[in-house]
């Protein structure tokens, strides 16, 4: 199945949309990624939004580890049906050019969609036709077989789905408690061992700062509001 999809966007489409295509696929490689990846970073930490600078650096780094690791486990080779119109080394499954390009563009069209909410409709159908001629472009090159781009989107769609719940749930700041909540786990550890830590209370600290879903500032804020309650809700009168 592989070879004959390969084959049929080989001989249907022909040599016409080389240029095309290279320039689609060229905007996958790590070297493009990363100064988007740079670029962006910077923009988003002069805005202020240190939050989506993180998740943005985190989802370029996720994908590319994820990529590297899964080639190595399957080794499996690149096609060779024809001479390939992209110079490429190492294995073939799943296409590290889908997995990156699904999870940071996808991850900077949600921040994108988020800030304008009225185009949002617009900027998700832009990333869909963009993802999807990038994963042909992998195709009618001749680097990939189809399977592997479509591993590649079903990986990379997956980290960008965690990457959103990371975002939504602190991002940096829950990984800054979580640090924190482990090295409280160790102490308190520690601390029913040696009597000279208090073990339980870092313990109790180690599952809070673990375990709770409030932002990290909030969870020593006595003022933080609680949410609003059915009583708490004033209905006009008619």
């Amino acid at each position: 199945m592989d070879a004959s999809l390969a084959l049929y966007v080989h001989e249907h489409m022909g040599t016409a949309w080389m240029g095309f295509f290279q320039a689609a696929s060229a905007t996958g490689r790590a070297g493009v990624i990363g100064l988007v990846v740079i670029l962006g970073s910077l923009l988003l930490i002069f805005m202020g939004r240190f939050q989506r600078a993180h998740m943005l650096i985190l989802s370029a780094v996720t994908g590319l580890l994820t990529s590297t690791v899964v080639k190595r486990i399957v080794g499996r080779d690149r096609p060779m049906l024809w001479e390939p119109g992209d110079a490429v080394n190492g294995y073939s499954f799943p296409s590290g050019h889908a997995i990156v390009t699904v999870v940071v563009y996808g991850l900077i069209s949600y921040f994108l969609a988020e800030s304008y909410p009225s185009r949002k409709k617009i900027i998700y159908g832009v990333y869909g036709v963009a993802m999807f001629v990038i994963g042909l472009s992998r195709v009618y090159l001749g680097v990939h077989w189809p399977s592997d781009v479509v591993a590649g989107w079903v990986v990379g769609g997956g980290l960008l789905a965690l990457m959103i719940w990371w975002y939504k749930r602190g991002g940096i700041y829950r990984t800054i408690r979580v640090g924190i909540g482990l090295v409280f786990l160790v102490l308190g550890l520690v601390g029913l061992i040696l009597p000279i830590i208090p073990g339980i209370p870092l313990m109790i600290a180690a599952v809070i700062l673990i375990f709770s879903g409030k932002p990290f500032v909030e969870l020593f804020d006595r003022k933080a509001k609680p949410p609003l309650g059915p009583k708490d809700i004033e209905i006009p009168n008619e």
